[in-house]
């Protein structure tokens, strides 16, 4: 990602004066990486209860992951650029595309019952939607606040938490009731 040892005089305080300044970087690495880790999470969990992949799965996975490594590239045109729309803009699209591929790949096994598990619960069925449909929405939500103000845009991821939290509390009180 271009992190760099900062080369400063020999100080306790030159260096910590230079590595506060790399701060945002950090937290933009952080943020990146929890995103490509919920990105391959949901990944993972559709691929739990698939039984069987066909040539378009396969090809739908290729396209999802291609947007996956471009990851770490958006997120220093992002961090690089972090106050201008055009870099937000870089790293926002990327996620939401990766987001609305993952979620094609599930609505592809959907329109095709015979890839799925036999005993795979509506229950589940609706979970792996909630989860894939939270993290289009979070950065569809960031690409809009991108034009208004790019440095605060980033706000938007929290309510990925948020929804699978809604989703957590549906399922207790489903639970509850049965």
């Amino acid at each position: 990602m271009g992190f760099v040892a900062p080369v400063v005089q020999y100080s306790s305080g030159a260096l910590l004066g230079s590595l506060t300044g790399i701060a945002p970087k950090f937290a933009g690495y952080f943020l990146a990486f929890a995103l490509v880790g919920f990105l391959l999470n949901n990944n993972w969990r559709q691929f739990q209860n698939i039984a069987y992949a066909d040539w378009v799965l396969y090809f739908i996975n290729i396209l999802f992951l291609s947007f996956v490594v471009l990851v770490p590239f958006a997120t220093v045109v992002w961090t690089t650029y972090p106050d201008t729309t055009a870099g937000v803009l870089v790293f926002h699209s990327v996620i939401f595309i990766s987001g609305v591929i993952l979620y094609a790949n599930w609505a592809y096994v959907r329109w095709r019952p015979y890839l799925l598990k036999k005993d795979i619960t509506g229950q589940t069925l609706r979970e792996i939607v909630y989860r894939n449909v939270s993290l289009p929405l979070a950065s569809a939500l960031a690409i809009m606040l991108a034009f208004i103000t790019p440095i605060l845009s980033n706000i938007a991821y929290p309510l990925i938490m948020m929804m699978l939290l809604a989703m957590r509390q549906r399922r207790k009180r489903f639970i509850s009731r049965g």
